[in-house]
């Protein structure tokens, strides 16, 4: 019997290189006994390993020198990320042309940039392509600036280049970071692609600018400003089944083009969830439990009285959430907020406006109300405004004596939560 090929003892492990010509011989002396818990592992590693495609190839700069130090990557990327050229500007990369579920093989794509210089180059690879040669030229750099809403920098800030080519996105190179001033830059581009650039940041959401194709002499773009939304905000619920009944243990994912990024929550043992941390924009709640079913749901950060109900349905059903109201229904009392009964008159409709003016969309809304409420044409109705935010009585006087609101407005104590 030949030596071990390796050795596992109890607990993990991984195989980071096995040679197919080592593993084709463990393989066979596998098949010889069906009972080996590495046939399988074998013969899939086997499988994988002979099918992936050496690529040799040379980066040569403008004036047709080895570019020594240039990054080499493939389009879509890969596990294998950017390989850096030798003092002769070769490289070797391994394509891999299976695709999952039978699908017909990929189109490649060879990326090579060299940052110092701001060269790029791109080319497409035929099916059998082994070997292959490439000439940087000029290349081309996005800048960006990154900021609050109030147009405030952002240092610190996350940007990733996406390379689009037909439908698909893939990564090229690693993420740069925006500096004191919010601003960034991307180098070494190939010119006359497509490209998407991703911004974010801790404690903020996402955005994102698309840019297209760009020829001629231009080598510079500055990309239009990314206002990143405060992730300031949560959203809470409860999620039924077609009973009414609370749902315990459904998944619920999280994902909006303007939040901090996908998120994943379970329902408690009461159906309800919460999710902190969120933007003031729209996102998709999609719930499945295996037991009660499925739903989607569209909301906004802010909303906390989001009702959820799934369906055994084959069809996904989109809702909008579902929130508590007092329509038709009797005020509670209101008078252990201060207010009298000339602020809350009985005999005709009243607006009471739960807000946070800690926060801009409650802020948004008093200016709203207040523009329409000077207009002569509007049909006035009584509005109570109530800060039911996390504010404190004191920053709520003070506020109260710096806004001029024509409304009457009170402080709600105690639980928020509870309160409301």
């Amino acid at each position: 019997m030949n030596a071990p090929l390796f050795q596992v003892f109890r607990g993990s492990f991984a195989v980071l290189l096995v040679t197919a010509t080592a593993l084709n011989s463990r393989a066979q002396e596998a098949d010889d006994d069906s009972s080996s818990p590495l046939t399988g592992i074998l013969s899939n590693a086997l499988a994988t390993a002979s099918s992936r495609i050496a690529l040799a190839g040379t980066v040569l700069d403008p004036d047709g020198k080895p570019a020594e130090k240039a990054k080499a990557s493939l389009f879509p990327s890969s596990w294998q990320g950017e390989k850096t050229t030798d003092s002769l500007g070769r490289f070797a990369l391994l394509i891999d042309p299976s695709q999952p579920n039978g699908a017909p093989p990929a189109q490649h794509f060879i990326v090579a940039r060299d940052l110092v210089r701001n060269l790029a180059t791109f080319l497409a690879l035929d099916g059998d392509t082994t070997n292959a040669s490439l000439k940087l030229e000029p290349a081309l750099v996005l800048a960006g600036r990154v900021t609050d809403t109030a147009g405030k920098p952002i240092a610190g800030a996350q940007a990733q280049c996406l390379l689009q080519i037909a439908r698909v996105s893939s990564a090229i190179g690693a993420t740069v970071r925006s500096d004191a001033d919010g601003r960034f830059e991307i180098k070494a581009l190939p010119p006359g692609q497509s490209y998407v650039v991703t911004v974010s940041a801790r404690g903020f959401g996402r955005y994102h600018n698309e840019v297209e194709p760009i020829t001629g002499a231009t080598q510079r773009v500055e990309l239009a400003a990314f206002q990143l939304l405060a992730a300031d905000q949560r959203i809470a619920g409860i999620v039924l089944d077609a009973e009414n009944t609370p749902v315990d243990r459904a998944s619920i994912y999280i994902q909006g083009e303007q939040q901090p990024g996908s998120l994943n929550v379970m329902t408690g043992p009461d159906g309800r969830f919460s999710v902190s941390k969120v933007c003031t924009a729209p996102m998709r709640l999609t719930v499945n439990s295996q037991r009660s079913g499925f739903a989607t749901a569209d909301v906004e950060g802010g909303d906390t009285n989001i009702t959820i109900q799934l369906s055994s349905s084959t069809i996904v059903t989109r809702q909008s959430p579902r929130s508590a109201t007092l329509k038709g229904r009797p005020l509670p009392d209101l008078a252990a907020l201060g207010l009298t009964p000339a602020d809350i008159p009985s005999d005709q409709p009243l607006l009471v406006l739960l807000i946070d003016t800690e926060q801009r969309p409650s802020r948004r809304a008093l200016k709203l109300l207040t523009d329409r409420a000077a207009d002569p044409k509007e049909r006035p109705v009584p509005i109570v405004v109530i800060q039911a935010g996390g504010m404190t009585e004191d920053a709520f006087a003070a506020w109260k004596k710096e806004t001029t609101l024509p409304f009457v407005t009170a402080f709600l104590k105690g639980d928020p939560e509870k309160a409301r």
